[in-house]
């Protein structure tokens, strides 16, 4: 599968860049939202992750603008905050992973993502 993932934090952007490595998956990590809609316009991605709480902007916001834009597009969520991820499912992205994560977790989340 081939995703994208942005994350502001840089040891969250390398933790998850290596996992996705070792899964055999195509990825590109980025550090905010301008860089992920400049990727995602390539259109040449199957899933997008991102994180809720990123500093310039909030991720929820931006997967329901890249619903819009690119629904073809699997949309996943990651955050730290148990509320968060509550919040990321009412806004309907049933796919949220809390942090921190194991490798399995991580590999269980991207399987819900190639299911969409």
């Amino acid at each position: 599968m081939r995703i994208i993932a942005v994350d502001d934090n840089s040891v969250c952007r390398r933790v998850v860049e290596r996992m996705l490595q070792r899964l055999g998956h195509q990825g590109v990590v980025v550090e905010n939202g301008e860089a992920l809609r400049r990727r995602c316009a390539l259109g040449v991605f199957d899933a997008a992750i991102c994180d809720v709480n990123l500093e310039a902007e909030d991720g929820i916001e931006l997967c329901l603008s890249l619903r819009q834009s690119h629904p073809a597009l699997a949309l996943g969520l990651m955050t730290g905050e148990p509320a968060q991820a509550e919040r990321a499912c009412l806004s309907g992205f049933p796919h949220v992973l809390l942090k921190p994560f194991t490798g399995e977790e991580f590999s269980e989340f991207l399987r819900s993502l190639s299911k969409k």
